[in-house]
């Protein structure tokens, strides 16, 4: 059986809901892309598009500001398909903090294996793609910033951001919060510009309380909060 090449595959963010899948593949094939939005771990990837061409594919009417993952797969006229090509592109602001924090999220293994719910900024939905949300998951919730400004060409841009996580049982509610400090206590979060520079990702307050109603194995709801406040470097 012939080796099916697989595709080459390059995303560029073009607004909140869209992005655009630059593909090339050789001419004797079609390619087919398929796509998530990765704030629900738990959610499947689902068929786009197909090319029989090399160029782009512009994919649009995404959730807004989600992080979103996309495969493609060569395939011949016998249906015989190659190995799947991945990527993922933040539909996020460009730079921003939560980008930034979105991006060591997904980055993190066990992050993602822990909190089979999804990550979701600010509000959870009731459901993602069709799918009812389940537990563990984990809301981040953006407050305001604070900039300063010095004599020189780069200032300070400061905020502070409340991990909230919903899982069953105080144990595992306890867990994931010792997952994210570990991921998060001290640590630098990415950015694309080198300009731009994490100085503190300090955390500053954590608790766990009961949500005196119980999930659908029988343990109680424990919603759990960690707060940090960072501080990163930007230029003008």
């Amino acid at each position: 059986m012939p080796i099916i090449p697989s595709p080459s595959l390059a995303l560029t963010r073009t607004s909140s809901t869209a992005f655009t899948a630059h593909i090339a593949f050789p001419s004797s094939y079609t390619v087919d892309v398929y796509t998530k939005s990765s704030d629900s771990f738990g959610s499947q990837y689902l068929y786009c598009a197909s090319m029989s061409v090399s160029g782009d594919l512009i994919v649009s009417n995404r959730p807004a500001f989600s992080f979103q993952q996309v495969y493609a797969v060569c395939k011949d006229a016998q249906g015989a398909i190659s190995l799947p090509f991945f990527s993922s592109v933040d539909l996020n602001y460009p730079d921003s903090i939560l980008a930034a924090i979105k991006s060591k999220w997904y980055s993190t293994p066990s992050l993602i294996s822990k909190f089979t719910g999804g990550m979701f900024a600010n509000e959870a939905p009731e459901s993602v793609e069709g799918r009812p949300l389940t537990m563990p998951y984990v809301i981040i919730r953006d407050s305001d910033r604070n900039f300063l400004f010095t004599t020189e060409s780069t200032y300070f841009e400061g905020t502070s951001l409340d991990f909230v996580i919903y899982a069953p049982g105080a144990a595992l509610a306890d867990e994931c919060l010792e997952i994210i400090r570990e991921a998060f206590d001290w640590k630098p979060i990415p950015f694309t510009k080198i300009t731009n520079q994490t100085v503190s990702m300090q955390p500053t307050e954590q608790n766990v309380r009961s949500e005196n109603f119980r999930y659908k194995d029988g343990n109680l709801i424990f919603r759990g909060s960690v707060i940090y406040d960072i501080m990163i470097t930007r230029a003008l």
